[in-house]
């Protein structure tokens, strides 16, 4: 199956970006952590691609009239040629707004590069704060439409001190977790019942959320 990564790239008037170490990588195996690479997703690329394949890169981009506009985008496609792997990149820019529209036009945009059959990864780090919501429903229209697997979602956290907001460190997370969660979710609403105290006590109760609302969506399975 084709690797897709889904990434945002930041607005360069808003910052640089700069490479940086990773100090703490939880539930990705094979990441790299030197400072020598600049996107987390690029991270995520080379600990998840066969060298022998091609994978497809879709970059998601705010735009204005400053002249640096292309700077970090360039650094995306610097950091993936580090790789020395094949690669396809899907430049997908949007205007500096936050208009519904919009939205609903990106969401369409990237829903149409998506190949059937694949498998997906997608880095959360950047972006606005309304492109998680895009990307969630693109992973679900992925999964649910174009029958793709979605590998891992991932976010890099950014460390600092409480006092002189000094970086103290830099956190790789794997939070796929929270794309099944929404899964489990949605898919609960068929359940037959007109009062849900007892399942809003389970889930306050239950220490692994997760594996309470993956029983709770097979019923076969032990809820203990």
């Amino acid at each position: 199956m084709e690797n897709i990564y889904i990434t945002a790239v930041p607005l360069p008037s808003n910052f640089h970006l700069k490479s940086q170490e990773i100090t703490n990588v939880t539930g990705i195996q094979g990441i790299r952590c030197d400072d020598q690479l600049f996107f987390p997703v690029t991270r995520l690329i080379e600990a998840t691609m066969d060298k022998e394949d091609t994978a497809l890169v879709i970059s998601v981009r705010q735009v204005n009239i400053a002249e640096d506009v292309n700077y970090n985008f360039n650094l995306l496609k610097k950091d993936i040629d580090s790789l020395k792997i094949r690669y396809n990149i899907i430049d997908l820019t949007i205007p500096e707004n936050q208009e519904s529209g919009q939205l609903l036009e990106l969401f369409q945009r990237i829903a149409a590069k998506v190949k059937p059959f694949c498998n997906i990864f997608a880095d959360s780090t950047f972006g606005t704060k309304t492109y998680p919501l895009v990307l969630f429903s693109i992973l679900q229209y992925a999964e649910k439409v174009k029958m793709c697997q979605v590998q891992t979602v991932i976010y890099q956290e950014q460390r600092r001190d409480s006092i002189t907001h000094r970086p103290t460190g830099t956190y790789l997370w794997d939070i796929s977790s929270l794309f099944y969660l929404t899964n489990v979710v949605n898919s609960l609403s068929p359940l037959n019942t007109n009062d849900n105290t007892e399942l809003e006590l389970m889930i306050q109760q239950k220490d692994d959320l997760l594996t309470v609302l993956l029983n709770l969506d097979n019923p076969d399975t032990d809820g203990k």
